[in-house]
């Protein structure tokens, strides 16, 4: 197996990997043991992710990817779909550490986040705490941002994927 990306699941010392030398499929390991206990039904359904961090709030059985400048939604893993809804932070990498791809996503774990409230005109009227799945990223130029807090993915998309 040539292994790419790779998530560990600690609630069930679960390890999945994608292996890059047979379509990209999605591969779930005992991690204990390495016993092989189950194979994606598909190959990739896009391009494969370059690395993974297991979710333990956002979703069930779920990932989050990066792939290039690209952070992915939390997909379930065993789908093996991870690269479909994306947020491209190409801008941001470059305006912050003039880096030309992401590389590595670490959890962070589950935090207690403030954000904005704000109202039609998008002005800030207060602030509300919720709970949000903290993550880092690492870039191609060695700099780390976050702990950046995801809430949900319909959040994300009308906040900059819920980053705080």
């Amino acid at each position: 197996m040539n292994v790419g990306a790779v998530a560990y699941d600690p609630g069930n010392d679960w390890l999945y990997a994608q292996d890059r030398s047979d379509g990209y499929y999605m591969h779930k390991f005992q991690a204990g043991t390495g016993e092989l206990l189950e194979t994606s039904q598909a190959a990739a359904k896009s391009v494969a992710s370059w690395d993974m961090a297991f979710c333990q709030y956002l979703e069930e059985d779920a990932a989050l990817s990066v792939y290039g400048t690209y952070i992915c939604a939390p997909e379930r893993i065993m789908d093996n779909n991870q690269l479909v809804y994306v947020l491209d932070l190409s801008n941001y990498l470059h305006l912050t550490t003039a880096a030309t791809q992401l590389t590595t996503v670490a959890s962070a774990g589950e935090q207690q986040i403030t954000v904005d409230v704000t109202d039609e005109e998008g002005n800030v009227i207060g602030s509300e705490e919720m709970e949000a799945e903290c993550f880092y990223l690492l870039d191609d130029k060695g700099g780390m941002s976050g702990p950046f807090g995801c809430t949900t993915w319909t959040m994300a998309m009308e906040q900059y994927w819920g980053f705080t």
